[in-house]
């Protein structure tokens, strides 16, 4: 990834235009589809976080659906051959269909999957793209929702990291996020991986994300955990319910232990809650301030090592 980082010349779109480009859509969006059911079919794995941004600014009813569909394999051009890899889990039938990508060029997998979700029984299919590579087209694709047109140029996410934030409630009135964790239910369970790739899921509701079945697609689970009542009984919860549906990766890390006097409290409670202890971080103002602020843990900190072997060893 380091070396085709070096062959970034520049950034096309900048993140504040992206965003509005993409709440204008969803008004768009909301204003079309008055009185209609959605479904929208976000293609897997490039359209996930402009999915999620999309739907945020969607004020309709929405049904989530994924596929898997692939015409590049391991180029960075399209062969022209497509293939599903994953297929839709709910019934467009009767229904208007938005298919939601991150990139159109050739339009080959447009122009395959469009007439086959029509010939599914859907009311209507249209297309959603956030980028849009006119100049590569070989297919007479029409996309209704363009976020931007780009020139004919490999894009990649900064620093190969791709951030994406589902269910999270931010507004007074703003109602269920049931339709963000369906999402997100869907990503974890059909998520296809190459070799290298991992996904690290935050889950901000804790156990409660384990009634959602988001943690179904999962083979590591990692409870962070500080020195008190509550949050100790939570991690023995969390690992009892790993285990309970197969997962066996199951750590615990201590985190802001004020000293080594509670090392008793921490092995009594890793050994009754089906989980190994990772390790701990300690409470140090240094890692309280960059938690603070946002930003990573600085190499000079104490912890800065204990840190790195606990991230070390989870990804073996």
């Amino acid at each position: 990834m380091a070396t085709l980082m070096n062959d970034i010349k520049k950034i096309l779109i900048t993140k504040d235009a992206l965003a509005a480009r993409i709440a204008a859509l969803g008004k768009q969006i909301t204003r079309d589809y008055q009185g209609k059911e959605v479904v929208l079919v976000g293609i897997l794995k490039g359209a996930m976080p402009f999915l999620c941004d999309l739907m945020r600014h969607i004020d309709l009813p929405l049904v989530i659906d994924t596929m898997v569909l692939s015409s590049y394999g391991d180029c960075t051009t399209s062969s022209g051959k497509v293939c599903i890899k994953k297929d839709l889990d709910k019934d467009i039938k009767d229904k208007h269909v938005i298919v939601v990508e991150d990139i159109i060029d050739t339009g080959i997998t447009m122009d395959f999957l469009c007439p086959l979700l029509k010939s599914r029984g859907a009311l209507s299919v249209e297309l959603a793209i956030c980028l849009n590579k006119k100049e590569r087209r070989e297919k007479d694709v029409f996309v209704k929702y363009i976020g931007f047109d780009i020139p004919d140029e490999f894009i990649v996410e900064e620093n190969g990291i791709m951030l994406m934030e589902t269910g999270k409630i931010c507004n007074p009135f703003q109602g269920c996020a049931c339709s963000m964790a369906d999402l997100s239910r869907q990503l974890m369970k059909n998520l296809v991986l190459d070799d290298g790739e991992i996904v690290i899921a935050d889950l901000e509701a804790g156990v409660e994300s384990f009634g959602r079945g988001i943690e179904q697609g999962a083979d590591t689970i990692l409870a962070v955990t500080e020195t008190s009542l509550d949050s100790m009984t939570l991690a023995e919860q969390i690992g009892r319910m790993s285990n309970g549906i197969g997962i066996r990766r199951v750590y615990t890390i201590f985190n802001r232990v004020p000293d080594d006097s509670f090392s008793y409290m921490i092995d009594e409670v890793t050994g009754r809650s089906c989980t190994e202890k990772l390790g701990k971080i300690d409470y140090a103002s240094d890692i309280m301030l960059s938690g603070f602020r946002g930003e990573p843990v600085p190499r000079e900190s104490a912890m800065f090592e204990s840190i790195n072997d606990m991230v070390n060893s989870i990804m073996v």
